[in-house]
């Protein structure tokens, strides 16, 4: 696996500015840690979707929200002031089946297309002319993998993403080396390494601090100084939204394992992560009547 990093074409991801010292969250103290942040106007809320929301299966398709979760968001997101985002890797027609239209926005393919309640729609207009190219590195995937890799290939339409957690270890290097050549291949195409995965991207694709900006700026005005920014995930494919709440005075939530990330606060599963969402509404409803 080793030659997989010294290649320009795969990108091993970094964390940057790494900490460990993040205070573990629960429904019991998350009002107490966070109060003074609870009392402010608006609340910009973000959530991750796999490893946040949702569990890990050995089947992506068969991982699904928590239902708590869902329910909670969804009453947050009909309030006044509070505006819900579900940010995730996956498109946004999986995020639609997950929260229906319930005045959620969900932004998939790390932000590349957003979809506002109402019927607003914002594309990168970049990513979705590298469809082709994305085409391409599928049919060739396919081609060069054997059936007996077992590996998940999942088209997002603005990415791919491929999950060899279930290849056998003789296998490895067939699919290591069917990436390794899609990347000579598609120049453009950016292949990011994860831990049991492979995304490939097209150049400038977005990320989830640039989808959070997007959502921002086609959002009313709001006084900076009184929102709640809150980013919940579990992945280096969130880090760029964690700093980008926290260089804004938010906080970050990594679910999960602690971890070296910019995450202040860690939850120990999706489970905990919905526990703290109904904490967030009944606090939403106390402090606000308007909202009842």
């Amino acid at each position: 696996m080793d030659h997989l990093y010294s290649t320009q074409r795969v990108v091993v991801t970094d964390s940057g500015p790494a900490s460990l010292l993040m205070k573990e969250l629960s429904a019991t103290n998350v009002v107490e840690l966070l109060g003074p942040l609870l009392k402010r106007t608006h609340w910009m809320l973000a959530f991750d979707r796999d490893g946040t929301l949702a569990p890990f299966t050995e089947d992506p398709e068969h991982s699904f929200v928590n239902e708590l979760s869902v329910k909670g968001l969804s009453a947050l997101a009909q309030m006044p002031n509070v505006t819900v985002a579900i940010v995730s890797a996956r498109a946004t027609a999986k995020l639609l089946s997950d929260f229906g239209h319930n005045n959620l926005i969900v932004a998939g393919n790390y932000g590349s297309e957003i979809l506002f309640p109402h019927g607003l729609k914002w594309t990168d207009h970049e990513s979705a002319s590298r469809r082709p190219q994305l085409k391409r590195a599928k049919d060739a995937l396919c081609l060069a993998i054997a059936p007996a890799c077992n590996i998940i290939l999942e088209d997002h339409g603005f990415s791919l993403c491929l999950h060899f957690h279930k290849t056998p270890k003789k296998y490895l290097s067939q699919v290591f080396n069917a990436v390794l050549k899609v990347g000579q291949q598609e120049k453009e195409i950016i292949i990011r390494r994860l831990e049991t995965s492979f995304e490939f991207m097209p150049p400038g694709h977005c990320d989830k601090a640039s989808a959070l900006n997007t959502i921002q700026s086609l959002l009313p005005p709001l006084n900076k100084n009184d929102v709640f920014y809150l980013f919940a995930g579990d992945s280096d494919g969130d880090e760029p939204a964690f700093r980008w709440v926290v260089e804004r005075g938010g906080v970050a939530f990594n679910v999960g394992p602690p971890r070296h990330c910019s995450a202040q606060y860690q939850l120990k599963s999706p489970d905990v992560a919905a526990e703290i969402i109904q904490e967030l509404l009944a606090f939403r409803r106390a402090t606000c009547p308007f909202n009842n």
